[in-house]
């Protein structure tokens, strides 16, 4: 028995579309699971031992698909600011209260030297801008959206180095070619 051109067209139609389905599935981009007190951050070499300031990122390269985890959401920008391989996909932050995973462009962000992050960069990712705002009374700190907070971390090369490890303090305390550390 045949059926009518229009039901095969139909049927065809419906298995492509789940066949689509499938494969889109199969390459969805989610966060990692990160194994705290084994993974190591790709930007400083630390082992990630805390969940509220973790980051990921996830790119496509001439290796093919490649996830990067940092230990401070600073290390993620310090790492994107200077590396330029391949074709980001998305970029993940932790809900410093929490919360799970957040899309980086989605999270509200606070920034103050009271928050205490792995590597000093005082960053806190929220779901939302009255976490985010909470945390911002409390801790005298700046508030930001995403494009805020990178227009901030771009423009402030101190921002960046909130150590002063790779900065140098001023023309006559060296000679270009020593770190802060180098100095003391």
């Amino acid at each position: 028995m045949s059926l009518p051109i229009n039901v095969r067209t139909s049927l065809c139609s419906l298995a492509f579309a789940f066949a689509l389905t499938g494969c889109e599935r199969q390459h969805a981009i989610a966060p990692p699971e990160i194994r705290y007190g084994e993974d190591v951050c790709a930007e400083c070499g630390m082992i990630l031992s805390d969940d509220r300031f973790a980051a990921a990122l996830i790119r496509d390269g001439a290796a093919g698909r490649e996830t990067l985890v940092f230990d401070d959401i600073g290390c993620l920008f310090l790492h994107s600011s200077a590396s330029k391989d391949g074709v980001v996909l998305a970029q993940f932050v932790r809900d410093s209260e929490g919360g799970g995973w957040l899309d980086m462009p989605d999270a509200c962000y606070v920034h103050s030297p009271q928050i205490e992050t792995p590597m000093a960069f005082g960053i806190a990712a929220f779901s939302s801008p009255g976490a985010a705002q909470t945390q911002q009374e409390q801790t005298g700190g700046e508030y930001f959206d995403f494009t805020g907070l990178a227009r901030w971390l771009t423009e402030d090369p101190a921002a960046l180095d909130p150590l002063g490890v790779f900065t140098p303090k001023g023309p006559d305390e060296s000679d270009g070619n020593t770190s802060a550390v180098d100095r003391e």
